[in-house]
């Protein structure tokens, strides 16, 4: 409940929020500072002829937080920690530490650790002036579309900015959509101090795709995609290129591809052409 109220209830204030944070952060007792020990690595030691099978509480609460991390930064399944390989690989490390079940993991562990990340960018924002809203959604390495919480509404994004402290921001800044021009409009008639600003990165994306779009271009970048399509579909040719690129020292690796929502691949995929010329033209020989 604790956890809930902390991070996910959307009925109880800011001020209510952080005292369940501080809350949940402590329940797991997760302060703590990582000690360097000077030791004498070639002196022999009597333990070091077995393992004990009891470690102290702040080595436990270490582990601990470097599980939660592994999991979700990596983007690790929780139902892996009761893998009987991964269990067992984790006894042979350490005996005395006592695996958590997923249900622990993804749920206590992981709303502590979530506690201790926000309190700690509370703290931040607490000493900071002059900051400026990002607003963006992105893809997650499995593929799944993630949006900032603060693009829902103009509201939300106002919300925000109220409850990190309005005169601590200097402007907000996101795309050109027209729905977010908008909501940083409503966002400066409010605020008038708080700028409206356009994403430099997509300005740029969007004018380097419509360069990409002239004919010229789009030969060359067709042309380039069929040699990367080829390579990719045929696996002995594939192998083949590969190997010239080592015997080559081609650095900078392989072909690239060129994706029209990136305007970066397009440089990409036309420079790993060139790059890869010799290779192409061995490869081409045999």
């Amino acid at each position: 409940m604790q956890g809930h109220i902390a991070l996910n209830c959307l009925k109880v204030s800011p001020e209510i929020k952080a005292i369940f944070l501080e809350k949940v952060k402590n329940n797991r007792q997760l302060g703590y500072k990582n000690k360097i020990i000077k030791v004498d690595h070639n002196q022999p030691k009597i333990d070091e002829k077995f393992d004990s099978t009891k470690i102290d509480q702040v080595k436990v609460e270490m582990a601990n937080r470097a599980i939660v991390k592994f999991f979700a930064c990596c983007g690790i399944p929780f139902h892996i920690i009761e893998n009987p390989f991964f269990i067992d690989l984790l006894r042979i490390l350490c005996p005395g530490y006592n695996l958590p079940c997923r249900q622990t993991l993804s749920e206590d562990m992981l709303n502590a650790e979530i506690s201790h990340v926000i309190t700690k960018i509370n703290f931040k924002l607490s000493h900071e002036k002059n900051l400026t809203l990002g607003v963006d959604g992105w893809t997650s390495a499995s593929g799944q579309s993630l949006y900032a919480f603060i693009i829902i509404t103009t509201n939300k994004i106002i919300e925000v900015i109220e409850n990190v402290g309005t005169t601590k921001f200097a402007g907000v800044v996101s795309n050109n959509a027209s729905t977010m021009v908008k909501a940083k409009k409503l966002v400066n008639d409010r605020y008038g101090f708080i700028m409206p600003i356009r994403c430099i990165a997509h300005h740029i994306n969007l004018l380097t795709n419509d360069i990409c779009k002239l004919e010229f271009a789009q030969s060359i970048l067709k042309k380039c995609m069929k040699l990367v399509h080829f390579f990719k579909a045929s696996h002995r040719a594939g192998a083949e290129l590969i190997n010239e690129i080592k015997e080559n020292m081609v650095k900078g690796g392989k072909l690239k591809g060129y994706c029209q929502t990136r305007w970066m691949t397009a440089f990409d995929c036309v420079s790993s052409v060139l790059r890869c010329e010799e290779a192409l033209k061995n490869v081409d020989s045999k």
